[in-house]
């Protein structure tokens, strides 16, 4: 009996000290939590008060505070417990250059933190340049920098990548300065072009009147006389005004009578003259053609289905005024190569017999090519018939939208022209893009809904 009373008595001690382990343990972990709320709270109005205490800083020593009161209230909740926190204290010595060597970047994030807090060289909400890192700074605790570029990527960086590089700051100060361009092409009044620019930053409520805008010519350049529009705006108003600008002036320039600028001098028949006397490769070829249509208002092509009408094509031109006209590139149609062989056009005439004639003209020609693919056959053979043709320094192929056996749609609704489906169309189309190796080759669609007696709106669907 006595012995059970001892151990009763042994187990009710142990209860109690554990109760009050535990209520000093609970106690410890909501003191922290308290501190922590009144800590928060008084550095926000501290942050309110002072200007120079910014959120970053905040931000920053809010996190660095807690993670102090945290690891102190766990080491009050183990002294509790009774354990021994000598044996611990004693091997941080060792245990600090262990995870000093393995967590030297960590350490390193967080006195570069620091140093952020401390110089504040951006702030929450800031649009920033960090080394070739640009966009919105959304958040900064003691490890990183989160910013969130104008295409809604977020990006983290550590404090310490942050802190080595260059920081340039757009929002930091009250104002901004554009920087755009305005050209106009030789020969224009340049007082009156100054004006038309002036009168458009006059508009804009957002530009600054202290410090004023700087118009001015700044460069001669081959095609225009280039003004240098520098306007004083708000950081907030700086992408705003700079696209709004874009789009006025052009407009402005309109209404006033100002030419602008476009690369001009560009002479086929000088180009083609050049081309010839140096040759020319399926490569260079197979760009002529992109780079005519970027260049010209007009660019005259004409159907060649043989060496001699290649020739032909290559070297007339006729005279008009004071300019000298020629045709840029030719078209192998179809409809001649069948006709040549007495053969109906309907495809009759396959792929390899169409580019063995072809090869005639390529041999002894250097302008760019145009090959009529009719319907383009299936999609597979289709892909084949990319392929080679661009190979071959062919600059373009154009297919119509129809299906089954060809009609040649000089007979319009006479013929039975059936057309296939946009998705059916569509569908050969992108597998032949997906085909070409350069950017230069083009495959041109042609609708026929008009050749097969349908509405416009049936083409343009």
């Amino acid at each position: 009996m006595e012995n059970e009373m001892e151990v009763l008595y042994t187990a009710i001690s142990w209860m109690e000290r554990i109760g009050i382990q535990l209520i000093c343990s609970i106690a410890t972990i909501i003191i922290a939590k308290i501190l922590l709320r009144v800590i928060k709270k008084v550095l926000t109005k501290v942050e309110q008060k002072y200007e120079k205490f910014t959120p970053l800083m905040l931000g920053f020593l809010i996190k660095l505070i807690q993670v102090l009161i945290w690891i102190l209230a766990i080491l009050v909740v183990l002294g509790f417990w009774g354990i021994n926190l000598t044996p611990v204290i004693a091997g941080l010595g060792v245990t600090g250059v262990v995870l000093g060597f393995a967590l030297q970047e960590s350490i390193s994030s967080i006195f570069s933190g620091m140093m952020l807090a401390i110089n504040q060289p951006f702030g929450i909400g800031d649009y920033v340049d960090i080394g070739s890192t640009s966009g919105t700074v959304k958040a900064m605790d003691i490890m990183s920098v989160t910013l969130r570029t104008p295409d809604n990527k977020k990006i983290t960086m550590s404090n310490k990548i942050v802190w080595s590089q260059v920081i340039v700051n757009y929002s930091d100060l009250d104002k901004r300065r554009l920087d755009m361009t305005a050209g106009v092409a030789y020969g224009t009044n340049l007082d009156s072009a100054k004006s038309v620019i002036k009168s458009v930053l006059d508009s804009y409520p957002e530009v600054l009147k202290d410090p004023e805008p700087v118009i001015e010519v700044s460069n001669l350049a081959d095609s225009e006389v280039t003004f240098i529009v520098r306007p004083w705006v708000s950081p907030s108003d700086y992408w705003n005004v700079n696209w709004r600008f874009q789009k006025d002036i052009y407009n402005a320039f309109e209404k006033a009578g100002i030419e602008i600028p476009y690369t001009k001098g560009i002479n086929s028949s000088e180009f083609n003259k050049d081309l010839r006397s140096i040759g020319t490769t399926p490569e260079v070829r197979l760009k002529t053609l992109r780079r005519l249509i970027h260049a010209k208002p007009i660019v005259r092509i004409l159907e060649a289905h043989s060496g001699m009408s290649g020739l032909i094509i290559e070297n007339i031109s006729a005279q008009h005024g004071d300019t000298i006209r020629e045709f840029d590139g030719m078209w192998s149609s179809s409809l001649t190569d069948s006709t040549c062989k007495g053969k109906p056009d309907i495809e009759a005439v396959d792929l390899t017999t169409r580019l063995n004639d072809l090869t005639n003209i390529l041999e002894c020609t250097t302008k760019p090519i145009i090959f009529d693919g009719d319907t383009g056959g299936k999609t597979e053979h289709f892909v084949f018939t990319v392929r080679t043709l661009e190979r071959n320094g062919i600059s373009a192929v154009i297919i119509e939208d129809k299906i089954g056996l060809k009609k040649n749609s000089l007979f319009g609704t006479d013929a039975i022209q059936t057309q296939d489906s946009i998705e059916g169309f569509c569908h050969k189309i992108a597998e032949g893009k997906k085909a070409q190796v350069t950017d230069d080759f083009m495959i041109i669609a042609r609708v026929e809904s008009l050749i097969a007696g349908k509405s416009v709106d049936d083409a343009l669907e």
